[in-house]
């Protein structure tokens, strides 16, 4: 059960579930793309006629409240659904996908004495909400997912140190494992298809640089606009690519315009994930200042396209990208050298091949491909599962 949209790593999880034969009851809390339905996933929406509720709860001034009452009736539609399901079906495993639906799977657990697992996508929201007073009256939901008891918790290493947030919040959970999200292969792209993309996207021998993103305030997608206009102040051959789609992009296209690169920069709007290694074969760099932390799969896959990458050093980024040797990490109060450092590079081709180059070797030698890491993740699973049988 989740509430995560139709993202390439949700899709990549039960793809591999299905493909390793397991049959998944899916209750869903949006809309999401039903590609393999057919083919061992029955998708329920649960919650749809809370939808209106959530929205007011999230943009009232009194939002604690109503977002208790939310939160609430979403919890009790979910397990009321779940239980319906185990009435009817033999099931073996409830999962939960990230904190807003693990104390409803938590409950179904109890309820129908199956074992549970927990799935968290990183902690970067939390960790940035820490820092404030009434951080625990803002994270209520949140906490109270953390702390619960699971019979497994898999958290995405994404940089945020998720794994020490939930022991600090003191996680109850009897395992907890720690892993990095896979990363494919890069699709071999054809010159001709190169061709084709840059003429598309109106490049013609400009360097290209490349930031994919969801377009909201924590991504920072302004940051690497503000450095394209310092770059553009010393040569013209240079153009941002933006893919990714949200709230924030009327406003970055107003900053693009107010800094008047508007002319050199291309927002292309969301894309589906196969189409993303095309892009990365266009950049010359990669750019990614997030806050938080920057080990998300855009970051992932790029190092393994042997990508020159500039990024912050927040949170365990360092840990996956080594300053001078895979890529090029910049603490916060350097960021107003963010244009020089990518003039620099663009300047260096040799240099920049070389960073991209180890990127690309590290990728490959310490990277699972989602093969691996879903493989490894139904081994945990079915470990847990011959364990709870034995009792």
């Amino acid at each position: 059960m989740g509430n995560a949209q139709s993202t390439p790593v949700i899709q990549k999880t039960i793809a591999g579930y299905v493909d390793s034969g397991w049959d998944v009851q899916f209750l869903a809390a949006h809309p999401i793309n039903a590609q393999r339905a057919s083919t061992g996933i029955c998708i329920r929406r649960v919650g749809e006629k809370l939808d209106r509720l959530r929205r007011i709860a999230y943009g009232s001034r009194i939002r604690f409240p109503l977002r208790f009452v939310w939160w609430t009736l979403f919890q009790m539609a979910l397990v009321s659904e779940g239980m319906r399901i185990l009435r009817r079906t033999s099931i073996y495993l409830i999962y939960s996908w990230d904190a807003w639906v693990a104390p409803a799977a938590r409950a179904l657990s109890i309820l129908g004495g199956i074992p549970v697992v927990a799935r968290f996508l990183g902690a970067s929201s939390m960790k940035s909400r820490m820092r404030s007073r009434n951080w625990r009256l803002a994270c209520w939901e949140t906490i109270l997912a953390y702390k619960a008891r699971y019979d497994l918790t898999i958290i995405t290493d994404d940089g945020s140190q998720g794994d020490e947030i939930i022991c600090a919040l003191g996680g109850r959970s009897r395992r907890v494992l720690f892993w990095r999200n896979g990363v494919d292969a890069p699709a071999r792209i054809s010159v001709e298809r190169q061709a084709s993309q840059r003429k598309s996207l109106n490049l013609t021998e400009e360097k290209v640089l490349l930031c994919i993103s969801r377009l909201v305030q924590s991504k920072h997608v302004e940051r690497s606009i503000r450095a394209l206009s310092q770059v553009l102040e010393e040569r013209e051959d240079v153009s941002l690519v933006v893919v990714g789609d949200g709230p924030e992009r009327a406003k970055l296209e107003l900053e693009a315009d107010h800094l008047a690169v508007s002319q050199h920069t291309r927002f292309v709007g969301a894309v589906p994930h196969e189409e993303v290694w095309a892009f990365l074969s266009l950049a010359d760099i990669f750019i990614s200042t997030y806050d938080q932390t920057n080990v998300g799969n855009p970051l992932l896959e790029a190092m393994m396209a042997s990508k020159c990458i500039v990024t912050l050093n927040v949170g365990d980024t360092s840990k996956l990208v080594t300053h001078g040797v895979t890529g090029i990490l910049l603490n916060t109060c350097e960021l107003p050298r963010l244009g020089s450092v990518l003039l620099h590079l663009l300047s260096n081709d040799g240099f920049r091949t070389e960073l991209g180059n180890a990127a690309g070797s590290y990728a490959k030698e310490h990277l699972w491909s989602w093969e691996k890491r879903i493989g490894a993740e139904i081994e945990e699973v079915e470990k847990l599962l011959s364990k709870a049988t034995s009792r």
